[in-house]
């Protein structure tokens, strides 16, 4: 898989991650949108060959045309601090077992206010029935996602992407786990 990486630091050191673990900066750590956690992948950066061997313990990023999101030194060790964002190549060196029955969920918002998130939560009812909005806390305070499923397979998901597109709604694909 070919795409942008970004990355993440200071800011986040300390905070729990989606799988629960607390992150930590100087790890060798990456956020992925559906690889299970605990998988292994080499992170090769396209524009000047420098590769690093990442373990997934995040979900993201949450920017549509990236496809990773490395720890701080998973970025220094490839040599895009600076620029912030890199052309990569993904390859899968450890797929770590997953959950069968988690599926996958997409992600259509997160905000600040419980309000918003109702709102948006309204918008969507009619299109789909599975739509609930998740609290999730951290450092910085409280978010309600807004979320939909869980859809047991990845098309299912994929086809609803498609549908809520057409209605200027960019949802993000995320395992359910």
């Amino acid at each position: 898989m070919e795409g942008f990486a970004s990355w993440y630091g200071e800011e986040y050191h300390g905070r729990k991650t989606s799988s629960g673990e607390i992150y930590d900066m100087y790890a060798l750590t990456a956020a992925h949108k559906t690889l299970p956690f605990g998988s292994e992948v080499k992170v090769t950066n396209l524009e000047n060959g420098k590769a690093v061997n990442v373990r997934i313990n995040d979900r993201g990023p949450f920017v549509e045309d990236r496809i990773i999101d490395l720890s701080y030194n998973s970025a220094k060790a490839i040599d895009m601090l600076n620029k912030g964002i890199a052309k990569v190549s993904l390859s899968l060196i450890k797929q770590a077992p997953s959950d069968v029955n988690a599926g996958y969920l997409l992600q259509v918002g997160s905000f600040l206010k419980i309000e918003n998130a109702s709102q948006l939560q309204n918008d969507i009812k009619g299109m789909c029935s599975q739509v609930f909005v998740e609290t999730w806390e951290n450092n910085e305070g409280k978010f309600y996602r807004v979320r939909i499923g869980p859809f047991k397979d990845k098309d299912s998901a994929l086809a609803l992407i498609s549908k809520l597109k057409e209605k200027n709604i960019h949802p993000y694909l995320i395992r359910a786990d």
